[in-house]
């Protein structure tokens, strides 16, 4: 499967479950682990129906995706390739969330093996995750009231989760200018850009580029491929959203079926503003808005682009948003998480284009998916799987990188960051993860520079993933 390689061992858990309450035993322990990390995995050591569940999607995703199948079940990179595969002044960082512990990995270019470090109990580290979001959401609710004291309650609790999950890597990531970081666990919703550092500081100010992979082998994949003539940019905004009939609804759920999405004027805006500075840096562009903008627009048009450009809705279904299909979609959390766009056209789709779907477009010449709406980068975080949702979905349909959102923020927030970051990446040709870094902290200046708070929630909402 193509989960992390380094959670391979570490769920070796029958014979370190007792083991790993020991806190004292756990780096004898973990260098146990490391020596299975190169075995295969078979299903009959997937750990319950959850294992098993994702494994069967995973399958399925293969069935519908040549580079997914060669990517996950034809690539058995061990150490040696992918520590070989680091650029120099860099740093690859797994994080494995077992049963009961997570630990980190850290190796170097040349280094034979990572380093292990424990970080502590999965259910402490699970909890300070939840902290942090909370006082995302707190800031989100508070329409701008009591700034001060909201970012002094995130900068505790994101100093609380920086301290426990990457304070103690510093001694090996020493003077490492990009760091590729494989997250595990509820650590996948975590934007570490966003951590605190100093008084007044985050990490996106002062840390290394952190690149997201989805597993280590990415480092090990087929090289990028050779530059194409092809600088299409496919955007889609504002769709025409209708009531979702639960008749034709894949999701069998209650709760997005009866949900009506509101409107969204400021992505059309959004997109119209993307497509002029794209052309105007010699590039071709396809803007399609309100009903234009359609599932099956997408699917007819998107195979070639080289930017796949998505200004709309994303949802996620938690598996507790069940009904008479409960054990469908436990076995397929693809179908749990999607963005919206406009029903009907010549195929008559139901307008919610589904992870599942993604997985089966054709995006192998796609350099970049930009996801720019609520909530897209959020998937099914089962330990040890990675992260099943639109991210990994736009990867195994061929997409080398994705820029998606993990919290929703205002319209014109949104343009104003989008717009920074097309310039980056076009005007100063800088990387997707490069350019993302400079769009969140141009915001961050803008807002300390007029008094304004700088709380991570208005500016650190968007994140890179794929190499």
């Amino acid at each position: 499967m193509d989960q992390p390689l380094l959670v391979r061992g570490v769920e070796r858990r029958d014979e370190l479950d007792h083991d790993l309450e020991h806190l004292g035993q756990l780096e004898p322990l973990v260098r146990r682990a490391g020596h299975a990390l190169l075995e295969v995995i078979t299903l009959d050591q997937l750990h319950g129906e959850v294992g098993r569940a994702v494994l069967d999607a995973e399958r399925a995703l293969a069935r519908q995706s040549s580079r997914f199948a060669r990517q996950t079940f034809g690539t058995r990179a061990g150490w040696s390739e992918v520590l070989s595969s680091l650029p120099a002044g860099s740093a690859l960082v797994g994080f494995a969330r077992g049963d009961t512990h997570y630990v980190a990995f850290v190796g170097r270019p040349g280094a034979a093996t990572p380093r292990a470090f424990p970080l502590g109990p999965a259910g402490h580290i699970d909890s300070l995750v939840r902290a942090w979001q909370r006082e995302m959401e707190r800031e989100r609710n508070s329409a701008g009231r009591n700034a001060r004291r909201n970012e002094a309650a995130y900068r505790q609790a994101g100093l609380a989760l920086r301290r426990a999950i990457w304070d103690p890597l510093q001694s090996a990531l020493a003077n490492a200018r990009t760091v590729f970081a494989a997250l595990d666990g509820t650590l996948q919703l975590v934007n570490l850009d966003t951590l605190p550092v100093g008084t007044a500081q985050y990490l996106a100010e002062s840390g290394p580029l952190v690149q997201i992979l989805s597993s280590e082998r990415d480092l090990t994949g087929p090289p990028p491929p050779a530059a194409t003539r092809n600088r299409g940019l496919l955007a889609f905004g504002n769709p025409t959203f209708a009531a979702l009939a639960a008749a034709t609804s894949p999701t069998g759920c209650d709760k997005l079926d009866r949900r009506r999405f509101p409107p969204l004027p400021g992505s059309q805006a959004e997109t119209v503003a993307v497509g002029k500075l794209w052309v105007a840096q010699g590039g071709q562009a396809q803007i399609l808005n309100g009903s234009a903008a359609s599932e099956s627009a997408l699917k007819a048009k998107s195979s070639g682009q080289q930017v796949l450009h998505l200004a709309t809705h994303g949802f996620f279904l938690a598996s507790a948003c069940q009904r008479d299909r409960e054990a469908a979609l436990a076995g397929n959390p693809l179908l749990r998480s999607g963005v919206v766009l406009t029903a009907g056209g010549p195929s008559r789709e139901d307008g919610l284009l589904t992870a599942e779907e993604v997985s089966a477009l054709r995006l192998e010449a796609t350099e970049l998916v930009v996801l720019s709406g609520c909530d897209t980068a959020l998937g099914t975080a089962e330990a040890g799987e990675g992260l099943l949702g639109l991210r990994r979905a736009f990867r195994a349909a061929g997409a080398r990188q994705v820029v998606s959102s993990l919290w929703p923020i205002d319209d014109a927030d949104t343009r104003q960051w989008m717009l920074r970051f097309y310039e980056a990446r076009r005007q100063r040709g800088a990387g997707v993860v490069q350019a993302v870094r400079t769009a969140s902290a141009g915001e961050l200046r803008l807002r300390r520079a007029s008094s304004r708070s700088t709380h991570p929630f208005y500016w650190g909402s968007f994140v890179a993933s794929g190499f």
